[in-house]
């Protein structure tokens, strides 16, 4: 492969983000170098962290599964152009 390829980074959805789990799975991506890429964040009840994580991540889309927390929320931090979904309904979409 020549130095002037360039490889497109691959699109991870992180399923509970906020989650020991998915945080790790957060710093894993962060030191890949731009090979890996969080397009889909997803929690339930840790809004204020799941926000926090995408104005660093700047993922595609940000999902909240509890839909009386994603209510009660202020989103207006989420960065321009990541698309905000509620409800565990569209976890499938989001990583087919």
């Amino acid at each position: 492969m020549s130095s002037s390829t360039t490889i497109s980074p691959k699109n991870i959805a992180v399923l509970g983000a906020t989650g020991s789990i998915g945080t790790s799975a957060l710093e894993v991506i962060a030191a890949s170098g731009g090979y890996l890429r969080a397009g889909v964040l997803s929690a339930h009840r840790s809004l204020e962290q799941l926000t926090s994580q995408a104005r660093q991540f700047r993922p595609d889309v940000v999902i909240a599964t509890d839909p009386l927390a994603a209510e009660a929320h202020d989103w207006t931090d989420l960065p321009a152009g990541c698309e905000l979904l509620v409800g565990a309904e569209h976890l499938d979409a989001a990583v087919a």
